[in-house]
């Protein structure tokens, strides 16, 4: 009889060595298994069946159990399982040198693989890609610890097994997660990847999942990938979404969107699905009718204007109007700009003007002028600095976009955004006038401004962006400006950076650790953070100063993005390996899974 490698019975998923030892038996299992050949061994890949029968001895205890517990123990598989015996798949790989046919003696020494120490040879390893599910794969890689030095210059084999033991990873974290909110958003990062991957594995996938949103959202990742997927059972999970109208909406308009690619006729159809007088049904109504009328050869909006006019409440039906002026004015501009006469709410009516003027600047900018006289100042200027944008040489647009900034109140508006969204499109750049602003702001307001007014400084005049980096009296706010003025240096040097944060006092501590100052490790990860994209040795030293815990596990993350950026996947999945969160080290894994996707 050939040697039985001993195997690790904690994991769920075993694999043992085939009891075959003669030709027939061989054959028996091949003819019903297929066969890879490679360097000119065979290996013949088997899913056994065993069935453990049921005895006198088993019989009495599962009655035992049954009369004890009153019934309630037959729910239980294992109690049932004393009277039906149990079934057990196990799967092996067999490798053998299989003797002629008309040898009757026993065949050598059969070797399981995979095994401790063992790579896999590549032909197997392929083979293996092709016939077994991502479960499985991650299985066998967990008890071949070495198959990456035989693999590791096929990169699409190699990434073909880390997304496979990635998805299979974080699924197993997922269906830890108690907080039902995470692990839906767990579900949804993992399909998202995993339709990248494997279509099959993601309809399995969506076959073991009963929430409604996550059926929605699933079905409808699947179906862009492949178009001809049936949205049936997404479709009725809708009508569990009754009572979350913005999720509903949402998920509607998906599926509306992925049937427009196939289906007009289907589209409207669900783009109208189970309507009622309720205000809110008619605005998703319009929404989903709207992408119908965008792929429609004839961008038809009759039917969604008039539902949007049956619309008894004034700001509801403005804003439906404000929708369809948006998609109209791209197909007949002279009859959005006459429908835009018919909103009678004031916001929502320089909100459709602006939109006019934002496609008029394509093909008329005298039209475009004239349409900028809007009430509203915040529309108004909007609508200036998309002229000024078209026609950066006609200096009267960029002054009236300033002179209109100058009328917005203060206290309703963050007028600093429009000074540096002018001083972008200015030639010279100029920074004064976002400057004034924020000297005349108070307390937080005004060390917030200054970090703004650094973010875009650094793109045109590095020089100026540091003297603005000086003026920020709060060092905390410093700090976060000096690490934007890195990111853009060509050198990326963050001493600067780094220096002030150790300045950082620990006047606000954690509960737990006295010594350590929230705002100290919150700033020395985001140094990590823009290193890790530059200088992954730098982060790395960086990490060593991060005392918080959290902290710690935030930058263990950004570390591994920059490992799987750099195709060091191996070492990525060692770091992942070490997250304690749970929900950080999915990420993780997923992080690695897409970068291999790319490679």
């Amino acid at each position: 009889m050939p040697h039985f490698e001993p195997i690790n019975d904690d994991i769920h998923f075993q694999l043992e060595l085939s009891k075959l030892s003669s030709w027939s038996e061989c054959k028996k299992f091949s003819s019903k298994n297929k066969l890879v050949k490679s360097n000119g061994k065979t290996y013949i890949l088997l899913e056994k069946r065993e069935i453990y029968s049921m005895t006198i001895g088993k019989f009495a205890l599962g009655v035992f159990a049954v009369i004890f517990s009153c019934g309630i123990s037959l729910m239980f598989k294992n109690v049932r399982n004393l009277f039906t015996g149990r079934e057990v798949k196990r799967l092996a790989i067999l490798q053998t040198d299989l003797p002629k046919p008309n040898n009757k003696d026993l065949v050598a020494e059969e070797k399981l693989l995979p095994k401790f120490g063992t790579p896999i040879p590549i032909d197997v390893v392929k083979f293996m890609l092709k016939n077994l599910s991502v479960a499985k794969i991650a299985r066998i890689m967990e008890l071949n610890m070495s198959w990456h030095q035989l693999v590791r210059n096929d990169v699409i084999i190699q990434n073909n097994i880390f997304i496979a033991t990635c998805l299979a990873r974080a699924k197993n974290i997922a269906l830890e997660i108690k907080d039902r909110k995470k692990k839906s958003d767990a579900f949804k990062k993992i399909i998202a990847v995993e339709v990248c991957h494997n279509l099959i594995e993601a309809k399995k996938t969506l076959q073991n999942t009963h929430d409604a949103s996550n059926i929605v959202y699933a079905s409808v990742k699947i179906a862009k990938k492949e178009p001809h997927f049936c949205l049936k059972r997404a479709k009725e999970a809708l009508s569990f979404l009754s009572d979350q109208f913005f999720i509903k909406s949402l998920a509607q308009l998906e599926i509306v969107k992925v049937e427009c690619q196939i289906d007009l006729e289907r589209a409207k159809a669900t783009a109208v699905h189970r309507p009622n007088i309720l205000l809110n049904n008619f605005f998703c109504q319009i929404i989903c009718l709207l992408e119908v009328a965008k792929v429609d050869p004839e961008h038809d909006l009759s039917q969604v204007k008039k539902i949007a006019q049956d619309i008894q409440n004034v700001e509801c039906q403005s804003q439906s109007f404000y929708e369809i002026v948006k998609v109209e004015a791209f197909y007949d501009l002279a009859n959005a700009k006459k429908f835009t006469q018919s909103i009678q709410d004031s916001k929502f009516k320089s909100l459709a003007l602006l939109e006019i003027v934002k496609v008029e600047v394509l093909h008329d900018l005298n039209l475009a002028r004239e349409t900028a006289h809007i009430e509203d100042p915040v529309s108004k200027t909007e609508a200036y600095i998309e002229i000024a944008k078209a026609d950066p040489e006609h200096e009267h647009d960029l002054t009236q976009a300033i002179f209109h900034t100058h009328e917005i109140p203060r206290a309703l508006y963050n007028k600093i955004e429009f000074f540096l969204r002018i001083a972008s499109i200015d030639i010279n750049h100029d920074m004064n006038m976002a400057k004034e602003e924020v000297k005349n702001l108070h307390d937080d307001n005004q060390k917030f401004g200054f970090l703004e007014i650094v973010k875009v400084e650094v793109q045109y005049d590095l020089a100026n962006a540091v003297q603005t980096a000086l003026e920020i009296k709060d060092l905390y706010i410093r700090v976060q400006a000096f690490i934007e003025i890195a990111k853009v240096d060509p050198k990326h040097d963050f001493s600067l950076a780094k220096r002030l944060a150790e300045n950082i006092n620990n006047s606000s501590m954690l509960p737990y650790q006295s010594k350590i100052s929230p705002n100290r490790c919150d700033i020395l990860f985001q140094i990590l953070k823009a290193e890790a994209l530059n200088c992954l040795s730098q982060a790395k030293q960086t990490l060593k100063k991060i005392e918080d815990h959290h902290y710690r596990q935030l930058a263990l993350r950004e570390i591994i993005k920059a490992e799987a950026h750099q195709h060091t996947l191996i070492a990525a999945k060692e770091i992942a390996n070490s997250i304690e969160d749970p929900i950080l080290q999915l990420d993780a894994y997923l992080e690695i899974a897409k970068f291999a996707l790319k490679s």
